[in-house]
This record gives C-alpha cells, sequence and structure tokens, in this order.
C-alpha cells in the first residue's frame, strides 16, 4: 500500500517538474544573441549583419527552445535603427517573418547564382594562409546556400573543390592528398584541422632551419623552404613579367632619346665656349714669360748697382702683368682690346722704354663674312668676298703705316 501511495507519488511528480523548469529557465537564460543595430559606421564592438545572421542560424536549430522563445530573443538582440524596423510585427510571429523582414533590409540583395559565382571566383590572396583563405570561402559558402545557391548537402564538395582551385600551395594540397578525397569530401572542421596542423610543421620546419643557417628574422630563407602560401600565381607571374618588359623597353627608348639630345646640346654649347681657345692660351703663355722676367731682374739687380732706367722697366713689365691679368678674367668680348708688345730677349735698353702703345694690327674680322666679332669657324652668315677684300686692304694700309713708325723709330739708333 506504501508503494501506490498518493502523497508519495504526487511529491516525486512535482519535484520532477520543479526540476525541468529550473533547468528550462537556466538554458534560456544563458544562451543570448549579440546586439545588433545596423547603423553606419558600424560600432566597434557591434557584428555585421552576415555574422549576427549566423549566431541566429545556432538559435533556430536548437531543439530545446520554442519558437516564441526564439522570437523574444531576436527582438531583444535588436537595437534602434533596426528595432524600428520589427515593431509592427505580431509578437505571435514566427521567427522567420522577422528574419525575412530584416534579410531585405540589411541582406545581400544578390541572388544564389550570383554569390555561387563570386565564391567560385575567390582565389587565396597574396600573404594569406590557407586557413584563413579557407574559412573566407566558408563564410561566403554560407552565404549562398542560405540564398539557394547551393544545397546543404553539397556544402563539403564545394568547399573541398574551391579550396583546391584557389590555394596556391600545391605542396600543402599535394601532402595533404586533398585531390583523391574529393569523392568522400570532409567538413569544414576537419578540413580546417588539417590545413592548420600542416601550416604548423611547416611553421616549425622553417624556425628550425632559420636557427640551423644563423638566419635572421628578415633575412630571406631559401626559395626551397619558403612557405608557398606568400607566393603568387605561376600565371600572375608571367603577366607581370610581360608587362615588366614592355614597360622597361618603353624607358630605354625614352633614354636613349634624350642622351641624342643631351649630346648635341652638349655638342653646340662647346663650340661657343670654344671658340677661341688659341687667344686665352697665347695671353696665358704672354703672363708666364713676364712673370720669369719679373723675377729674373728682381734677382739679378742688386740696391748698388741698380739704375733708374732699370726700376722703369720693372714698373712696365708690372702694368702689363696686371693688364694681361684683367685681359684673362674678364668676358670673352673684351679679350679682343689692343695688347701691349712684348719686349723681345735682345733689345735694347732705348727700344724697351720707347713703351709702344700697341703691337702690329691684326685681322679682327670674319674670313667669312667681313664682321668684326667672330671667328670663320664660328660663323653662319652668308660669303661676303667683297666686303672681305675690303676689310684686308684696310688692314694692309694699318699694317704698313705700323712699320713705317717702326722704321722711324729704329733709324735714330742706328
Amino acid at each position: 500500500m506504501d508503494i501506490i501511495d498518493p502523497p508519495s507519488v504526487q511529491k516525486v511528480v512535482v519535484e520532477h517538474i520543479v526540476r525541468t523548469n529550473d533547468t528550462a529557465h537556466m538554458h534560456y537564460t544563458s544562451f543570448r544573441l549579440r546586439s545588433f543595430s545596423g547603423k553606419i559606421p558600424r560600432p566597434v564592438n557591434e557584428p555585421d549583419f552576415d555574422t549576427w545572421r549566423a549566431s541566429v542560424d545556432l538559435l533556430l536549430t536548437d531543439p530545446s527552445i520554442s519558437d516564441l522563445n526564439r522570437a523574444r530573443k531576436i527582438i531583444d538582440s535588436l537595437l534602434p535603427p533596426a528595432a524600428d524596423i520589427v515593431k509592427h510585427v505580431s509578437p505571435n510571429s514566427l521567427p522567420a517573418v522577422y528574419l525575412e523582414l530584416l534579410e531585405s533590409v540589411y541582406g545581400s540583395v544578390e541572388d544564389g547564382d550570383e554569390l555561387l559565382a563570386r565564391f567560385m571566383n575567390s582565389f587565396q590572396n597574396n600573404g594569406e594562409k590557407p586557413s584563413t583563405y579557407l574559412h573566407r570561402l566558408q563564410v561566403l559558402l554560407s552565404t549562398a546556400i542560405r540564398r539557394g545557391g547551393i544545397f546543404e548537402e553539397e556544402r563539403n564538395r564545394y568547399l573541398l573543390k574551391q579550396f583546391c582551385r584557389g590555394c596556391w600551395d600545391s605542396s600543402l594540397i599535394t601532402d595533404l592528398q586533398l585531390e583523391r578525397r574529393k569523392a568522400t569530401p570532409p567538413s569544414f572542421a576537419e578540413l580546417v584541422v588539417l590545413i592548420r596542423t600542416e601550416e604548423d610543421k611547416n611553421a616549425s620546419k622553417e624556425e628550425r632551419m632559420r636557427k640551423h643557417l644563423g638566419l635572421n628574422k628578415h633575412y630571406p630563407a631559401p626559395s626551397k623552404f619558403r612557405l608557398s602560401a606568400h607566393q603568387i600565381s605561376a600565371h600572375q607571374s608571367e603577366t607581370q613579367d610581360d608587362q615588366t618588359d614592355t614597360s622597361l623597353a618603353k624607358q630605354v627608348c625614352e633614354l636613349q632619346a634624350q642622351v641624342v639630345a643631351l649630346q648635341k646640346h652638349s655638342s653646340q654649347k662647346e663650340k661657343k665656349k670654344n671658340a677661341k681657345p688659341d687667344e686665352v692660351s697665347e695671353l696665358r703663355n704672354v703672363v708666364t714669360e713676364l712673370q720669369a722676367q719679373i723675377t729674373a731682374m728682381q734677382t739679378t739687380a742688386t740696391p748698388k748697382i741698380k739704375s733708374d732706367v732699370e726700376a722703369t722697366e720693372i714698373a712696365d713689365l708690372k702694368r702689363q702683368l696686371a693688364d694681361l691679368k684683367v685681359q684673362l678674367s674678364a668676358p670673352d668680348m673684351y679679350r679682343n682690346r689692343t695688347r701691349n708688345l712684348l719686349p723681345e730677349p735682345g733689345a735694347t735698353d732705348c727700344y724697351r722704354a720707347s713703351k709702344l702703345p700697341e703691337s702690329r694690327p691684326r685681322p679682327g674680322y670674319c674670313f667669312r663674312c667681313g664682321e668684326n666679332g667672330h671667328l670663320a669657324s664660328s660663323c653662319s652668315n652668308a660669303p661676303d668676298p667683297t666686303k672681305v677684300a675690303e676689310k684686308k686692304r684696310k688692314l694692309r694700309e694699318r699694317q704698313a703705316q705700323w712699320d713705317t713708325q717702326q722704321v722711324a723709330i729704329m733709324n735714330p739708333l742706328n
């Protein structure tokens, strides 16, 4: 009679009901969605819509939560302005109603086929690890499945196929034999564990190699030991090489043209600068001879025997030396002025004391056009034989007059 006592049975039933309610209440309070507002720009601590939508999918697949509690959790996780969008929805509506409304506002507007095309055209970026690339493919694939581009049953097959197609680390794919596993593809969790294990193994091997060879972190490792995850595809490399060759060829042609132009410009400039090199060298030789004569006269003459005539000669030579130095430092247009006559080594004192004002007249005109101020080698004018003959006749007359004066000066000495 004690076994079927109604009070004892009621006590057991009540305790069971209380425990069940407490467990359900604890489970309800422990599961909470992250807040989503839909603000632009997105707050730092707030997930984007795709991340928030993925957590809602976990909530929808939990059999221990009723549809009413799911709808309440979705509403509780929303902040304005996203919360304002679902205000008019009935509180008794299913979670799918809220999600459909939020998808139309914040979700992607691409259909399943476009999302599938984007997934198939996603390749590993330069410097991106294979595990990171696999995670990016998983996000794109989940979006395409949610939009109806791929069936859920085809998830693992599409994921493995695109990873083998878009990952540039061929050695990793070969070591893991991923091509042979396409018939029975592993899940995302199994595949990412395999890839991360292989990455850690390669990183440890490279670290041991660096320590053994004494390489620092900034020194590049040998090519056969480098992680191929940081390499670019052969097709991209060939394309870049072709573009580089084309650009280099264009640059070489431009540089050659610039060199030819510079050579022409420099040759013209040198012709203008070197129009009268003989005159400058002649002046320098005269200065050198005058300096030698002054030095010789100062060293040989003594204060006792030095006469007034010698002092006058030294002063004259010093003045001539100063004039020649001025001519050397002056511009080219002033170098054609008349130079003082340099005394000959065998000349007498009277001849030196005469101090002729100028030397024998010399031609100062162009033998091509007859104009003054330039030479025939740098003349660009038209030839004028008549003018040249007239200048030559006048020069001969002045030279004859100068010779006559020299004879008159030298006759008293005889």
